[in-house]
């Protein structure tokens, strides 16, 4: 399915304002000359994301819509990012991150069942034809949904969250170079996982879900310190990676789908007559994607 992508066509028209030679040299000028500005700023971000993560688990724990476990994963996406700008500036931040993980691979793969189950209720036409994949993802959401349910029954994670109070970093310039630092760190990862996927032919799932997850840790990071940033630059770098994350991860969806249903015709669970419907689908994707990772980035906000 990605082989009919070229891989010059994404890299080329990668909606990333994060590639212009402007951002590559300002990481460290986004941020204040003061460790307790940037320790307020850190602090907010978490108080925000903990309350984020706070209604997010507690929505979960009522029901595992699909909207409440999109809300939760994000949410502990932020927890983790944050925390993790606080450990660069020496700050002990508690022991939550191996929790955190474990519930967001669980939210992960409950999230892709309900994601799979959308599209193939999405097809009415094929109601009858594709009663057995349908099944097959009920069964899948169940059983994710159950591994949920248990992951989310420890209140451990939240609570230590909650205790904690981080030392504000000491006033002077280290911190601010060192987060300075990781902001570049996290701008040349998303660089050479974007070159490897650009020397990936055929283009590898794994190589687009790499460029994905380095450019969100990326762009969390900048989140965090979003309030020092100043212009139009910044504003365009966050529109460009949050365009690039929507489009790769509705081409994740896509083809995780269509390796499901060629699993089901190899085990003869599916007519081959169900890979039409999903090859028509994947192919209309493929179009819009290629579409809009073609346009320039002014035009893919």
């Amino acid at each position: 399915m990605l082989s009919e992508i070229r891989p010059r066509d994404i890299c080329s028209g990668l909606p990333l304002a994060m590639m212009t030679p402007a951002t590559r040299t300002s990481a460290i000028d986004f941020l204040p000359r003061s460790a307790a500005v940037v320790q307020r700023q850190l602090t907010r971000n978490h108080g925000r994301s903990a309350r984020a993560y706070e209604l997010g688990l507690a929505a979960c724990r009522r029901r595992l819509s699909f909207h409440a476990v999109h809300r939760l994963r994000i949410a502990i996406r932020r927890l983790l990012a944050g925390l993790e700008l606080w450990r660069e500036i020496d700050v002990e931040i508690p022991a939550v991150r191996r929790a955190l993980r474990r519930q967001a691979r669980a939210l992960g793969k409950l999230r892709d069942a309900q994601v799979q189950l959308g599209i193939v209720e999405d097809q009415p036409s094929a109601t009858r034809l594709l009663e057995p994949l349908r099944q097959d993802l009920l069964k899948r959401r169940r059983r994710h949904a159950k591994e949920v349910r248990q992951v989310l029954k420890s209140d451990k994670a939240r609570r230590r969250l909650e205790r904690w109070n981080p030392t504000p970093p000491a006033e002077s310039l280290r911190p601010l170079d060192r987060l300075g630092i990781l902001l570049d760190r996290r701008r040349r990862n998303t660089e050479r996982s974007l070159v490897r996927l650009k020397s990936t032919t055929p283009i590898e799932l794994a190589a687009v879900h790499r460029v994905r997850v380095e450019a969100r840790k990326y762009r969390y990071a900048i989140e965090a310190l979003r309030a020092n940033w100043r212009g139009a630059e910044a504003a365009n770098l966050l529109s460009s990676l949050r365009a690039f994350h929507q489009v790769v991860g509705q081409l994740r969806d896509r083809e995780l789908l269509v390796r499901r249903v060629d699993r089901l015709i190899a085990d003869q669970e599916l007519p081959l007559s169900a890979a039409r419907i999903f090859r028509a689908l994947a192919k209309s994707e493929r179009a819009r994607l290629h579409e809009l990772l073609a346009k320039p980035p002014s035009e893919s906000r």
